[in-house]
């Protein structure tokens, strides 16, 4: 009997071919108020030194130590205070030997400090004197310039995403702007005459389109913009036409119409639109009937209208792409083995992508189990998820207790 499967692409290869369409994307320069969220595409170098002088960290008196070893409260040390410097101001004075200089937190410490008296171990006399009751550490409570970031410094790599943390060392070091890939922007179409907007109220036969909403989510979350092509009814020529109008999509998804069956139109739209079809299947269960190909270089992707289909076909193959485009140097990401805590039934001959509970323990090992039923329908087994179990195609059942691939569903940072 002829094998029917020789066509069809593994889950390797069908990935392995999607991630060939593409390269990274090209750089940006974003103010730093609208950086966040966004990816780093080069190294950034420091331009000067962090702290640029040497200032106290904390409010007190700057000394040379060897003046006030001996403070106790018992035996205080009297020493003259020449002058006063706030945050924001310079030294007037080099500090001499039995002299001080009263700072405040940040304020430049004059030349020849080698440590900063805290105020709480000082007290006051007469005249410009104080009277230092305890000593500190050689160097003590002085930030030093350079001691945080020197210049030359690589501060933030290529592949790093923009935080609210690093944001302040980008302000801190005088960084206007910040260099970032350009955000993959992600064309979202959804079809099917059954569909209605989630605001109406449902009548017979009508479900609500939450697959736009839930991969609207998903590309947001990989730090893409979404471009909304609505949802298109099951006519070659409306997808034709809202496909047409996400011109400006890196990548377009379209989710519903991909099967065989005789109201799905979708391989027949990109035939339309010289779609170049590279597989309709792929040997994988859910989302068996996965169409993607390029249209003039650009990924197209059609994607089974089933929620649990759409969802773990964006995980596994919308979202290493968008990794890629976004220059990570390892598109397989949050992989780990768990043990498994119940038995899952299997043939072999498809990739099965199971939705489970993980849970790390304190070792760092991971165990894991099923959210239960798996039907491509059931849209709570992807709520309750937070990892997906991935059972190769050339194994069989899985028992309690061997050994299984888990991919947490974080989506873009290691």
């Amino acid at each position: 009997m002829m094998d029917q499967t020789k066509d069809i692409p593994s889950y390797e290869e069908a990935k392995s071919l999607i991630l060939s369409t593409v390269k990274p994307i090209e750089t940006v320069y974003v103010p730093i108020k609208k950086a966040q969220g966004n990816i780093i595409s080069q190294d950034i170098v420091a331009g000067e030194n962090l702290p640029p002088f040497n200032n106290a960290a904390m409010d007190g008196y700057a000394v040379k130590i060897k003046n006030i070893l001996s403070a106790t409260p018992e035996k205080p040390v009297l020493i003259d205070t020449l002058d006063d410097v706030p945050a924001g101001k310079l030294p007037t004075t080099r500090l001499r030997s039995g002299t001080t200089v009263k700072v405040m937190t940040g304020a430049p410490v004059p030349e020849g400090t080698d440590a900063v008296v805290p105020v709480e171990l000082t007290e006051p006399t007469y005249g410009n004197r104080i009277k230092v009751v305890g000593t500190v550490d050689e160097l003590a409570n002085i930030r030093f310039v350079g001691e945080d970031v020197q210049k030359g410094e690589v501060i933030l790599t290529a592949g790093t995403e923009v935080t609210f943390g690093n944001i302040g060392l980008l302000a801190a070091l005088g960084f206007i702007e910040v260099p970032v890939f350009r955000r993959p922007r992600i064309g979202i179409l959804a079809s099917g005459d059954e569909l209605i907007p989630i605001d109406k109220p449902l009548s017979p036969g009508k479900i609500r389109n939450s697959n736009t909403y839930m991969l609207m989510a998903l590309a947001q979350a990989c730090n893409a913009d979404v471009v909304n092509l609505g949802v298109a009814k099951d006519s070659i020529s409306d997808i034709t036409n809202r496909i047409k109008k996400g011109d400006e999509a890196d990548i377009i998804v379209c989710t519903g119409g991909a099967s065989m069956g005789d109201r799905d139109f979708l391989k027949k739209a990109f035939a339309e639109l010289n779609v170049q079809i590279k597989f309709t299947s792929v040997r994988q269960k859910p989302g068996k009937p996965l169409i993607f190909g390029t249209m003039d270089g650009k990924p197209v992707f059609g994607l089974p209208g089933n929620p649990v289909s759409t969802f773990v076909s964006f995980m596994e193959y919308v979202v290493p792409l968008i990794r890629k485009m976004l220059d990570y140097d390892k598109t397989d990401y949050h992989y780990f083995p768990a043990e498994l805590q119940e038995d899952i039934q299997k043939k072999p001959g498809s990739t099965h992508f199971i939705r489970g509970i993980a849970t790390l323990h304190p070792d760092g090992s991971y165990t894991v189990k099923t959210t239960g039923k798996q039907s491509s329908g059931l849209m709570t087994s992807i709520a309750n998820a937070n990892c997906i179990i991935h059972l190769d195609e050339n194994s069989g059942s899985a028992a309690k207790g061997s050994k299984v691939r888990i991919h947490l569903m974080n989506l873009i940072q290691p």
